[in-house]
């Protein structure tokens, strides 16, 4: 009986190692860092696009849970989810001699997950953190001329605990890859030029 009940306390100590205050919620403050070193483009001048950002995730209340083998408390985000990954998207764009107001050119967007889901491993564990968009370039009339899915992964390691902080940088991460790789498409700027008249 008390081997039993020293099994039991252990695996509650290790939940709550783990989890970092398994039962507490944690709120992070999510910010996007632009990519550096980008050249304007001839290509962008004259070209203002509107960008919708639509969140279709199956739970929009957080963006993580504390916890391994189950889900305790969970990670939410103080900031709309939806209007970060906006606000990054008209970053790249500003940053390429877009002009970001509505225009002849609508990148619609849906974002179906944003999470981090934690591995634990013996001594310490990682973060993956998923950013997946389905990205849409749409002219005036509403036709779509680019449709394409764009998922952003990331993976920190060297963690002790699943908490907000570890997951908020897992996150960051995975929008910065996401943004990389919509912004090294060379289809998604020949849309946005078809779609404002220009190909």
């Amino acid at each position: 009986m008390r081997q039993r009940y020293a099994s039991i306390s252990g695996i509650i100590v290790l939940v709550l190692l783990t989890s970092g205050c398994a039962f507490t919620v944690d709120r992070i403050d999510l910010a996007y860092k632009a990519q550096e070193n980008v050249q304007r483009m001839d290509s962008a001048s004259g070209i203002a696009v509107e960008v919708i950002v639509k969140d279709v995730r199956p739970q929009t209340d957080r963006v993580s849970a504390k916890g391994v083998a189950t889900q305790a408390a969970p990670i939410v985000s103080n900031q709309d989810v939806a209007k970060v990954v906006k606000e990054a998207i008209e970053a790249e764009l500003s940053q390429r001699g877009y002009t970001v107001s509505p225009g002849n050119v609508r990148i619609s967007c849906d974002l179906s997950n944003f999470w981090t889901k934690w591995q634990m491993g013996f001594w310490s564990g990682k973060a993956h953190g998923s950013c997946q968009l389905l990205v849409k370039v749409k002219d005036q009339k509403g036709t779509i001329v680019f449709s394409e899915i764009v998922n952003g992964e990331s993976t920190k390691g060297g963690i002790q605990i699943t908490s907000g902080r570890n997951a908020k940088e897992a996150l960051e991460l995975a929008l910065q890859d996401a943004m990389k790789k919509l912004f090294q498409m060379p289809d998604f700027f020949d849309a946005i030029a078809k779609a404002n008249g220009k190909a």
